[in-house]
């Protein structure tokens, strides 16, 4: 029995599910027999499925299949989010060009560039080019186009926003996406509204509010930042800087230094600028 249908085998015994607990999914009982002796496949809708049904998650199966480790490219971009927020140019430097002359790594290196540096026009051709291709969008998508957004044509934005909120929908139920999708979300909000398209970020904003968890204190700070930062621009300033102020209060509560330095940035230049 190989390691995919060992670990579906063992965690439903486990949970001391039957057979034929999947049958609602459309897994019969025999499906699922072939299935963990090796002899028949499920397709990824039924996987996730049958996982969710376990309490288990996609990041869990991969990190099990992987014997105890993300996969590769959770890691870097993990990696690149971390020296983003710690501000570490260097670090951003480094993983663009340990990735850029593999194929496979070109994406990665791209996002790595964005967060530092101007991307070229052919790069970002290469860019939306990929992310029209994919028919769902999973991490690997999603943090290209957080990480990389800012940089993309007005035009190109419009295009991936509805592609963004079309091809997520089907992980929004899943606790390690959700917050992924929360801020691919947020960037895309602020990106709009410093590109004056109001009409686009307002209805990103109605969007990701309904996705939004109680318990995801980060990713309802966040959209609470950026409702405020809407505010500011196009309905009150006063009402605008209460909110981002909110924001930032409840990053220092929960002792968020580098996000409240990044933001408390963000709240400074952007009123300052447009103050003067």
């Amino acid at each position: 029995m190989r390691s995919t249908e060992k670990f579906l085998s063992n965690i439903r015994e486990e949970r001391q599910l039957s057979p034929t607990a999947f049958v609602g999914i459309g897994v019969t009982k025999s499906t699922l027999r072939r299935f963990e002796r090796g002899d028949g496949m499920l397709n990824f809708d039924q996987l996730d499925e049958a996982l969710q049904q376990m309490n288990v998650t996609m990041h869990e199966y991969s990190y099990f299949l992987n014997n105890g480790k993300n996969d590769y490219f959770i890691e870097v971009f993990e990696e690149i989010d971390n020296a983003f927020y710690l501000q570490d140019r260097e670090r951003l430097e480094k993983i663009y060009q340990h990735y850029i002359s593999y194929k496979e790594g070109r994406l990665i290196a791209l996002s790595a560039k964005a967060c530092y540096g101007k991307l070229e026009e052919h790069e970002i051709e290469e860019i939306s080019e990929y992310l029209f291709t994919i028919e769902r969008w999973g991490a690997k998508e999603l943090w290209i186009f957080t990480d990389t957004i800012d940089q993309l044509t007005t035009p190109l934005i419009k295009e991936l926003i509805d592609e963004f909120l079309i091809k997520s929908q089907f992980y929004q139920g899943i606790v390690d996406y959700n917050r992924l999708i929360m801020q691919a979300a947020i960037n895309a909000i602020v990106t709009m509204v410093d590109r004056n398209e109001q009409k686009k970020a307002k209805r990103i904003l109605r969007q990701s509010q309904k996705r939004l968890w109680e318990v995801d204190e980060y990713s309802r700070t966040l959209h609470l930042f950026a409702q405020g930062y809407y505010d500011y621009c196009f309905i009150s300033e006063n009402q605008g800087k209460e909110k981002m102020r909110q924001g930032l209060e409840i990053f220092k509560i929960l002792g968020c230094h580098h996000l409240l330095s990044i933001y408390q940035d963000f709240y400074d230049n952007r009123t300052k600028s447009k103050e003067i």
